[in-house]
């Protein structure tokens, strides 16, 4: 949105809200990555849960 409006806007306004936006983008780019990696620590301890659950319950019927 404010990229579009950059390019109509007073150049000593948009250098202003520039950096700002590189900013923003660089703290999302951030936060996405660590939620990427607790997804996929999220799903790989999930599996290994359902490992773990599978494995008790074939001790239950053993014992």
């Amino acid at each position: 949105m404010e990229k579009n409006r950059s390019q109509i806007m007073p150049k000593a306004v948009s250098s202003l809200i520039k950096p700002i936006l590189t900013a923003l983008k660089n703290q999302i780019e951030k936060v996405d990555g660590k939620l990427q990696k607790l997804i996929t620590i999220t799903k790989l301890k999930m599996t290994s849960f359902k490992v773990f659950q599978g494995l008790e319950m074939s001790l239950h019927l053993i014992y």
